[in-house]
């Protein structure tokens, strides 16, 4: 499997672990479209999805820091405005 940077063209390679979870996770993750609409289930999901994108954001601004003093223009990512699927109440 590869994680691709979509800017630069970038990859890593990764061999995910050999577990029953993760064995699951790629045997579904395409077959109800898990990944093309959030479903959140009242309020406090969309408030804990909201929270997780500040910390993520707060992680960005991280490495971007590291980025812009070690001369690095390459890693340097742009904040999460938030998802870019559709949202269903269910």
């Amino acid at each position: 499997m590869k994680f691709i940077f979509l800017k630069s063209g970038d990859y890593l390679e990764l061999e995910p672990n050999n577990t029953p979870i993760a064995d699951a996770w790629f045997t579904s993750i395409f077959s109800r479209k898990m990944n093309m609409s959030y479903f959140a289930k009242g309020p406090y999901c969309i408030e804990q999805r909201n929270q997780i994108i500040k910390e993520l954001n707060s992680s960005i601004a991280i490495v971007n820091q590291f980025a812009v003093s070690k001369n690095l223009p390459q890693i340097i990512f742009d904040k999460i405005k938030g998802l870019d699927q559709s949202q269903k109440m269910g």
